[in-house]
């Protein structure tokens, strides 16, 4: 008897080891959506910017098969929080569609060079299920006012 549980206790050990980890603990649902985070001097979306500021853009871009809405993109250095694009809204109902890209962009007039951090966050408006995003960009400062 005591063979049998020592075998028993060998086959479940040699079990649970072969098993994959993604067997053993689940991983969290996430949604393709390509964020994009950059910094530069205006585009004909935002063209009213002094030549010596600069302006953050971030793209979102829903690779995914559902569309998505509560689009929100945080900037916690400048306290700002963007709801609208600039463009790529293409049909104007609020809602990232399959395949849509939207543009936001924020004026900024750095003293120095900065690391600038996106927090975005989009809601699959069927599931409930929100996912959560993070961009970076460099923002370097050759010359102030």
């Amino acid at each position: 008897m005591k063979r049998l549980m020592v075998f028993l206790l060998m086959v479940v050990l040699a079990v649970g080891l072969a098993l994959p980890s993604t067997a053993l603990a689940a991983k969290a649902p996430t949604i393709p959506i390509k964020v994009t985070m950059w910094s530069g001097p205006p585009l004909p979306v935002y063209p009213a910017v002094y030549s010596d500021e600069t302006v953050l853009y971030m793209s979102l871009t829903n690779n995914s098969l559902v569309q998505v809405n509560n689009v929100t993109v945080e900037l916690p250095q400048l306290g700002v929080t963007l709801t609208q694009p600039k463009r790529g809204d293409l049909n104007n109902n609020g809602w990232l569609d399959r395949a849509e890209t939207w543009l936001f962009a924020q004026t900024i007039s750095p003293t120095k060079s900065t690391k600038y951090t996106a927090k975005i966050q989009v809601t699959d408006p069927y599931t409930k299920t929100v996912y959560n995003f993070t961009a970076t960009t460099n923002v370097r400062v050759v010359m102030t006012r």
